[in-house]
């Protein structure tokens, strides 16, 4: 099976536009990776440049070992499906999906032995003889990506493949398509804009910001070990951000003065004593009870500004004296508390970062 290795590969547009800077990402044979980040991350450029489509300024691109910088996109050994689904609509899903190992000279006994094992693998073989416009969304993409893997693809390029699809559909369907990519020992490259697609199905997620790869893990590593402010921000979406100087080191943990408040977090990074640094809290993090009696450990108060009903959970926003932090909680478990309660939050867990050098608001903007 193939891996697909990329080495500090550059791409510019016109009028200077950086799509990637010296982006280096390798997906191992069988690997199934998610690619996320903002619009404008370079998330496609990068799919375009290893498959061909476009050609890197700087830097290499492998596939299986190959060196394939100047290889023409049908010598690449890959499919490609994008969210516009692109069939012959002038021919049913068996002569759509036949097509490519016809057109490699194949023969017809052998192009009806793949088409019908491909058909079969993706339960597509009781529609065989429909056409694409009696399909619905979900079912022609699933034809595309039959098409593919009938032509002789190891390695899927997914560009936004759930896109076009209805949600209800879409959920199904991205599961189907990672078995597929399991079962026949396929390599997958995904980019999606849902962040709940990449987690449930990612062997790995590559975050993209700004044309570089901001980090690379695991879904539990990204959610759960944060390497940025902006990485924390935006899995999930709602994290809160606290200003504080380090006051004291121990064993894993680091103690943070933020002004009128002290918190201790756990960090496996070295940090000196006065230095600045923030904390990054997700707001299911937090645990809200009202103020009054014994103070929790590791609490901070503040003040109930805003409570939003969301069916299955409360979403509170409360003032600190070191800003605004959000908290979630399930809804059978929620306090009794409203706008103007006054409240404190312990934080079950928070992340520190050092304070970025080109300021938090840059640090953690998206553009």
């Amino acid at each position: 099976m193939p891996d697909i290795e990329v080495r500090n590969v550059t791409k510019i547009y016109e009028e200077r536009i950086v799509a990637l800077y010296k982006v280096s990402v390798k997906v191992f044979d069988g690997e199934y990776v998610c690619i996320i980040g903002p619009s404008g991350s370079g998330k496609s450029s990068l799919i375009k440049v290893i498959s061909g489509i476009i050609e890197p300024d700087e830097g290499e691109v492998y596939i299986g070992g190959r060196l394939v910088n100047n290889v023409p996109i049908s010598e690449r050994g890959l499919g490609l499906v994008m969210q516009d689904i692109l069939l012959f609509p002038h021919m049913n899903v068996w002569d759509n999906v036949s097509y490519g190992p016809l057109v490699r000279g194949l023969g017809y006994d052998r192009a009806e032995f793949i088409g019908n094992e491909v058909l079969r693998s993706m339960s597509l073989h009781l529609r065989r003889s429909a056409m694409p416009h009696e399909l619905s969304r979900g079912t022609q993409q699933k034809v595309a990506i039959a098409r593919a893997v009938a032509a002789g693809a190891r390695i899927l390029l997914l560009d936004e493949p759930l896109g076009s699809v209805d949600p209800r559909a879409a959920k199904t369907l991205r599961f189907e398509l990672r078995h597929l990519v399991k079962d026949l020992k396929l390599t997958a490259l995904h980019i999606t804009h849902n962040q709940e697609e990449a987690l449930s199905i990612a062997d790995r997620i590559i975050v993209m910001r700004k044309g570089r790869v901001e980090q690379v893990g695991t879904p539990f590593e990204i959610y759960a070990r944060p390497k940025t402010p902006f990485i924390a921000k935006f899995i999930g979406g709602e994290a809160s951000f606290l200003e504080g100087l380090v006051e004291e080191t121990m064993d894993g943990r680091v103690k943070v003065n933020l002004g009128e408040e002290h918190v201790l977090v756990e960090s496996s990074i070295g940090f000196r004593i006065g230095e600045k640094v923030v904390l990054g809290i997700r707001p299911e993090h937090v645990s809200i009870v009202r103020a009054g009696g014994s103070r929790p450990d590791n609490s901070i108060s503040g003040i109930v500004k805003e409570v939003n009903f969301l069916g299955s959970y409360y979403r509170y926003m409360v003032e600190t004296g070191g800003g605004n932090v959000l908290v979630k909680v399930p809804r059978l478990s929620a306090p009794s508390v409203s706008i103007g309660s006054r409240v404190f939050l312990t934080l079950d867990r928070a992340y520190i970062f050092k304070y970025p050098r080109e300021g938090l608001d840059k640090a953690i903007a998206y553009e």
